[in-house]
């Protein structure tokens, strides 16, 4: 199974952590972002998308799949910073 990321860190352009310190007991995680795409125009808005971190996705295809790793993908466009990434996962647990 290969799945492509919307990983929070590029589409925010910011090193989200996982975890963050706060003045509370206990922890707090920053699972996922929600963001918005309006294409050009304003015609068409892709509203409330959910992006989890790449470490939830991790967690989550763990559970069902032996081999879970992430693959990276050269820059798709000119101008743009990052790589694309994918998660593969292989052997699906339990069957």
């Amino acid at each position: 199974m290969l799945r492509a990321l919307a990983d929070p860190r590029q589409i925010a352009e910011v090193d989200l952590p996982r975890e963050i310190t706060t003045p509370y007991r206990g922890r707090t995680r920053v699972e996922a972002i929600v963001w918005s795409y309006i294409e050009d125009g304003g015609d068409k808005v892709h509203a409330h998308m959910i992006a989890p971190q790449v470490e939830v996705m991790m967690d989550i295809m763990g559970a069902h799949f032996a081999d879970v790793e992430i693959l990276s993908y050269p820059v798709a466009h000119p101008g743009w910073k990052d790589r694309r990434t994918a998660i593969v996962a292989r052997r699906k647990k339990g069957v």
